[in-house]
């Protein structure tokens, strides 16, 4: 549907938006995976100091893509995985790196916790097939719910300045706002048996879509019944007969051998 990757892409530019707060920290932590991805000495001590911290099987580090906000999200949360094993790595191999501090490393974690509710709605966007568009409402009310909630954590508050700003993205006129008000997407929610009107936080939106359902159902079954009414007859016109340079020479060969037209007239 093509709402489903207008939903994905109206997404993305609000965690981007969010994210360009902590571009300092996610620059730091970009300059360290950059470095033990492209240095095999690093990554051989990474990979030692994972062993040291019990780690059976070696992480990599995951580097970002410019245009997927969600790399962002799987790099600062693998970077949070690895924290020991990096910090360990970093201070024996490579000094010249910067490194984060205390309170960094917090909003990194902090990051982590506020941005996997919009990881999860970004994979069920991007799912194949039948994206689901009855669900599209329900998750950015989800979203809303759950950055208000965040708001009010003390141990979130290194990252109230990007719930802030996530939450008016969200609620923007060009974004969110109105998303309840969407014809598709609020018959499709009303439609899907797990919501039905529960789906919805405005209750007039809720109503409006009942509505919009019920005057759907009245207009196929007047439909129908139009199809199944029997015709009245309408008289048939008569043909007209196509007037032909060979229309003397017919008459006359009908007054002489008592031919029709039809038999007379030139193939």
């Amino acid at each position: 549907m093509k709402y489903m990757g207008c939903a994905a892409h109206k997404l993305n530019l609000i965690v981007e938006k969010g994210l360009d707060i902590q571009e300092p920290v996610i620059a730091k932590i970009k300059r360290n995976v950059t470095h033990f991805k492209s240095s095999t000495k690093a990554w051989n001590k990474l990979i030692e100091c994972q062993s040291q911290e019990n780690i059976s099987t070696p992480k990599k580090c995951i580097n970002s893509m410019p245009t997927r906000w969600n790399s962002v999200y799987y790099m600062v949360r693998r970077f949070v995985e690895l924290e020991n094993p990096i910090k360990i790595a970093v201070a024996l191999i490579a000094p010249h790196l910067p490194v984060l501090t205390p309170d960094e490393w917090k909003i990194c974690k902090s990051l982590c916790v506020i941005l996997e509710p919009f990881e999860e709605m970004t994979l069920q966007l991007s799912k194949q097939g039948y994206p689901p568009a009855s669900s599209v409402i329900v998750m950015i009310n989800g979203l809303i719910e759950l950055l208000r909630g965040f708001r009010k954590r003390d141990d979130l508050s290194s990252v109230f300045p990007v719930i802030d700003v996530l939450l008016a993205e969200i609620i923007k006129e060009d974004r969110f706002r109105n998303i309840e008000s969407s014809g598709t997407l609020s018959t499709c929610t009303f439609l899907d048996p797990r919501y039905k009107l529960d789906g919805f936080n405005d209750s007039r939106a809720a109503s409006n879509a009942q509505a919009t359902v019920k005057n759907l159902i009245m207009e196929k079954i007047s439909t129908d019944q139009d199809d199944n009414d029997p015709k009245t007859p309408t008289e048939k016109m008569r043909p007209v007969d196509k007037i032909s340079v060979f229309d003397g020479f017919v008459k006359r060969k009908e007054a002489k051998s008592g031919l029709n037209k039809s038999e007379l007239a030139p193939q």
